[in-house]
């Protein structure tokens, strides 16, 4: 079995690659991926999203915790990409506020889950093609709320 590679993304222009980055050029500079999507790591994520393996979520948050200690600095605050209200009440739970409680824990950073609403629902990616996937803009779906 391959191990799964991880993998550290410099954004190299600050205005962006593509012709969208361009017009809309990207909130951040860095990003960090703790693994490649690919077998074994696709079961486990699949596994968290649709088969309630919360137990995955932790390990996953503390693997991340782990990785983002080595970067310097450190993240100032964990904001967790949110589900719409109809994909929660389906799943129950947000996957990526699951694996964000463990890693913000062993950070010592905050965790903001409040600050992000999604407001327009996406279609579930699972079975679409690389094209199709590339179509959607999570972003436009997302509303930041202004914090007092």
């Amino acid at each position: 079995m391959r191990a799964a590679l991880r993998h550290t993304y410099e954004h190299p222009d600050a205005h962006g690659e593509c012709g969208a980055c361009q017009k809309h050029p990207p909130a951040f500079a860095h990003t960090v991926a703790l693994y490649r999507y690919a077998p074994p790591v696709d079961h486990f994520i699949r596994a968290l999203k649709f088969h309630q393996q919360l137990e995955l979520a932790r390990l996953l948050g503390e693997q991340l915790a782990r990785r983002l200690a080595l970067e310097t600095p450190p993240p100032d605050l964990i904001m967790p990409v949110p589900l719409h209200n109809e994909r929660l009440r389906e799943r129950g739970y947000n996957q990526a506020l699951e694996i964000a409680r463990p890693l913000a824990r062993a950070l010592g950073v905050p965790l903001d889950f409040r600050s992000l609403v999604r407001v327009r629902a996406t279609a579930p990616q699972t079975g679409m093609t690389v094209e199709a996937r590339r179509k959607i803009c999570v972003a436009r779906s997302l509303w930041s709320r202004v914090r007092k």
